[in-house]
């Protein structure tokens, strides 16, 4: 067998274990953002009693929690359509809107609504002046507009 194939074999069988472990994982990310969730709110009622006695919470925080590493790529006034923007940019592709709410997802920005990957093609569809659809690659596929 020459190399090529061997190479494919082991990039085939490096997905297929990352795809199972993933399945794996997805449970267990659900249920603790669900927990983080519930904990959020906790934490914000706590912190509005707090704050009516005039007690400063910033403190409390700063021991507890170290503060977050900055993020180079988003500012604080990066909107959605913004982000897709600068991801469809760096690709470089066309991308398919499934894949380009995982790829936020995955870099930690969450789309509200009832089905998020719907709630991107609404934003893409929202922003006809920015993207444009790409079906020579294929339906539900959005590039930058030229």
């Amino acid at each position: 067998m020459d190399n090529e194939g061997l190479n494919i074999r082991q990039a085939r069988n490096q997905f297929k274990r990352l795809l199972e472990k993933k399945k794996e994982l997805e449970p267990q990310y659900e249920k603790l953002r669900q927990e983080i969730d519930k904990l959020n709110i906790q934490i914000s009622s706590f912190e509005q009693a707090l704050r009516a006695e005039d007690i400063d919470t910033y403190k409390i925080r700063t021991k507890v929690l170290p503060p977050k590493p900055p993020v180079e790529s988003v500012s604080k006034i990066d909107t959605i359509p913004d982000m897709i923007y600068k991801m469809l940019f760096a690709y470089k592709r066309p991308m398919h809107y499934k894949e380009i709410h995982d790829q936020l997802h995955s870099g930690g920005y969450w789309i509200k609504g009832k089905d998020p990957k719907n709630s991107v093609l609404a934003y893409i569809s929202r922003n006809k002046n920015r993207f444009d659809k790409a079906p020579e690659v294929g339906r539900g596929y959005y590039k930058i507009k030229e």
